[in-house]
C-alpha cells in the first residue's frame, strides 16, 4: 500500500502537480510533501512505442445520399457527311440454272383477215370423162316409188328419171341430186286400172 501511494506520490511530481515528497522523520513517518513547483519539472523519457492494436470490425453501410442533378442534354445534331464515289463494277456471276416452264397462256384473239392474195394464172383445163349411171326401182302395183342413181367415181353434175309404162296417171314428186355423187326420182299415183305393174327409173350423169 506505501509503494503504491510512493509511485503516485512520484508520479504528481513529474506531471508537477506536487513537490518531492518529504525527507522521513525520526518516527519513519513521511514528511508533507512540498508544495508545486511553478515551473513544470523536466519531461520524463519517451517511452517505447506500442504495437498497433487490432483492426476493429467494418461498421454498417451507411444510407444512400441524395440523387445528384441531371445533367445537360446536348442539344447539337452531327451533319450528313458527303457521299462517296462509287466503287467499282463487279465481276459478272455465273448463269443461274434455267427456271420451271412456266403455265401455257390463254389463247390470243384471232387477227384480222389478211389481204386478198393476186390471182394465181389458170390452170391448164384437164380431161374430162362423162358417164351416166341408171338405177330401177321394182315393178309393181306399189306405190309411191323412188329410187336413187349413184356414180360409182367422180360427182354428179345432172340427172333424170323415166317411167315405164309412160302414163298420166304417174306424177313425179321428185328429181334431184343426192349429195355429190347421186341423182333421186320419185313418183306417185294419180289413178291407174287397178293391179297396173309399173316402175321408175333414175338417171346421174357423172363427170370424172
Amino acid at each position: 500500500m506505501e509503494a503504491k501511494e510512493s509511485t503516485d506520490d512520484v508520479v504528481k511530481y513529474l506531471k508537477g502537480e506536487q513537490g518531492i515528497p518529504g525527507v522521513p522523520g525520526a518516527n519513519g513517518v513521511d514528511g508533507t510533501p512540498g508544495q508545486p513547483s511553478s515551473k513544470p519539472g523536466p519531461a520524463g523519457p519517451k517511452g517505447d512505442s506500442g504495437n498497433d492494436g487490432t483492426t476493429g470490425p467494418m461498421g454498417p453501410i451507411g444510407p444512400v445520399g441524395p440523387a445528384g442533378a441531371a445533367g445537360t442534354v446536348n442539344s447539337g445534331t452531327e451533319s450528313q457527311g458527303t457521299e462517296g464515289p462509287a466503287g467499282p463494277r463487279g465481276d459478272t456471276g455465273p448463269a443461274g440454272s434455267t427456271g420451271d416452264t412456266g403455265p401455257v397462256g390463254p389463247s390470243g384473239t384471232d387477227g384480222k383477215d389478211g389481204a386478198v392474195g393476186p390471182q394465181g394464172p389458170k390452170g391448164d383445163p384437164g380431161a374430162v370423162t362423162t358417164t351416166v349411171v341408171a338405177a330401177a326401182s321394182v315393178n309393181d302395183p306399189n306405190e309411191p316409188k323412188s329410187v336413187v342413181a349413184t356414180c360409182t367415181t367422180g360427182r354428179v353434175s345432172g340427172g333424170g328419171y323415166a317411167i315405164v309404162p309412160s302414163d298420166p296417171g304417174l306424177i313425179v314428186t321428185a328429181s334431184s341430186p343426192v349429195g355429190t355423187t347421186g341423182w333421186n326420182a320419185t313418183v306417185e299415183e294419180l289413178s291407174l286400172p287397178a293391179a297396173t305393174n309399173w316402175q321408175v327409173l333414175a338417171f346421174a350423169v357423172c363427170v370424172n
